[in-house]
């Protein structure tokens, strides 16, 4: 399966797919992120079937828990979620 990242111009209209950033994939061909689960595109962030592949929907709620943090911390600079 092939991901693609599309990053909208701020507010100022939209970015044609060919000028948008891609994110590096892992050997597998999934979503490759740091610990806070944010992708080689600062600002983008993965979870789940995106970021570890086809599995139980428990990882991805647990991921998308882990990456809400990731998000708040990159936004706000801390975060209180846990």
């Amino acid at each position: 399966m092939s991901w693609r990242a599309y990053i909208p111009k701020k507010l100022s209209g939209r970015m044609h797919e060919r000028d948008a950033p891609r994110v590096k994939l892992d050997a597998r061909g999934n979503v490759d992120t740091d610990a806070n689960h944010m992708t080689s595109v600062p600002g983008v962030f993965a979870a789940g079937d995106m970021r570890r592949g086809q599995s139980l929907v428990v990882w991805a709620i647990s991921e998308g828990r882990q990456a809400a943090r990731g998000i708040d911390q990159y936004l706000m600079g801390e975060t209180r979620l846990r």
